[in-house]
């Protein structure tokens, strides 16, 4: 039997003993690794990854570093990424949330123009062109 999220967060919550929690539940818990989950994204999106990484508007070289897990990229390049995998945006804040990165905030003004850029399918180029137009920094 799986627990869901809620269900874990529930015992979290009312545990009188953490280690005796983390024993009972270590099999919930996982690391995430990022070069694996992009690339099981692009093939549940049947993406290529020299298209995602054009798309992406990242410099190719760090970008291909970020697919081999040598460089950990920043949550707007992470972002990016996903725009240019075309992920909806419910899988973008999940996947933001996996790598421990903040969700896009609707009440954050920059926030609001990505999450707005999302919404209407935008590339990254014309997200970009949207932030920098409101005077916003870009996502690469």
């Amino acid at each position: 039997m799986t627990k869901t999220t809620e269900e874990l967060f529930h015992e979290l919550r009312h545990t009188k003993n953490i280690v005796y929690y983390m024993e009972c539940n270590s099999s919930y818990f996982y690391s995430p690794n990022m070069p694996q989950y992009l690339k099981d994204l692009l093939h549940r999106c049947k993406r290529k990854k020299s298209i995602v990484i054009r798309s992406s508007c990242l410099n190719p070289s760090y970008a291909y570093q970020i697919f081999s897990g040598l460089k950990h990229p920043t949550r707007d390049k992470f972002i990016a990424l996903l725009i240019a995998i075309k992920l909806p945006l419910e899988e973008i804040q999940e996947s933001l949330k996996i790598f421990g990165y903040a969700s896009l905030y609707a009440k954050n003004q920059r926030d609001a123009f990505i999450i707005y850029a999302i919404g209407q399918q935008m590339n990254v180029m014309q997200c970009n062109i949207l932030l920098s137009n409101h005077d916003e920094a870009a996502l690469t």
